[in-house]
């Protein structure tokens, strides 16, 4: 019968790596870039080659560093990616890419907190340096799908994003108290609404055209009904 340590060498040639008994402190050139830290000793057809393997950092000719853990050549754990513009990413690298919790500061004064998926955003808070944060989905470095955003004026809208930009059925809720339900297009208003000011016993039934309002009139029923007859115009 195979003995255990014969399975555990039969599985590393298998896979093609050996790693050193320890990790070995080194300098070495890595991909243009610059590596300083714990390497292991990997077989490939070209002979026996080091790759970071461990803690360590890993300076790019670009001028952006990774700090953190390392894994057959790639940040694999735990580490923080300073960017050469000023921002920096720390959380969970997977074979090089952000894939986890990250957070986040960026050279403009933004800040982020939530998941990312191979290196972009995915479900997290936004705060901008001028006060608004937006809380939600994201695709392609933009707000997509569901989110609400908060404004420094005190406004706050819960609905849907497109592009980084308000589409489709919302609710707006304005600082003063007041609030419009409705569809947005574009960042403008864009077919009907709703709005109520309870302090002013308003409420009202709009109909807009990219920000444009075409009529509005006395709302008398339920929301669904304002509408209809803001179809009907």
């Amino acid at each position: 019968m195979t003995s255990l340590p014969h399975i555990i060498k039969l599985t590393a040639l298998l896979s093609g790596i050996l790693f050193s008994a320890h990790s070995q402190a080194d300098t070495l050139r890595y991909n243009n870039a610059v590596y300083e830290g714990q390497v292991g000793i990997y077989n490939t057809k070209k002979g026996r080659i080091k790759k970071p393997n461990g803690q360590g950092t890993l300076r790019f000719n670009s001028g952006n560093v990774h700090k953190g853990m390392f894994s057959n050549g790639r940040p694999h754990g735990l580490g923080t990616r300073f960017y050469a513009s000023g921002s920096k990413c720390y959380g969970r690298f997977e074979g090089g890419k952000m894939n986890g919790y990250f957070k986040c500061t960026y050279s403009s004064g933004a800040r982020y907190e939530g998941t990312m998926q191979n290196n972009k955003r995915t479900i997290g808070r936004m705060t901008y340096s001028n006060g608004n944060v937006y809380d939600g989905a994201w695709r392609n470095g933009k707000p997509h799908g569901r989110g609400e955003k908060r404004y420094s004026s005190g406004n706050r809208y819960v609905g849907s994003w497109k592009n980084g930009k308000l589409n489709g059925e919302a609710v707006l809720r304005y600082a003063s108290g007041a609030s419009y339900t409705g569809y947005f297009r574009d960042n403008k208003k864009h077919g009907p609404g709703e709005y109520i000011n309870t302090a002013k016993r308003i409420s009202a039934c709009l109909l807009y055209n990219m920000g444009d309002k075409v009529r509005q009139a006395r709302s008398t029923g339920s929301r669904a009904e304002c509408y209809d007859k803001a179809r009907r115009w």
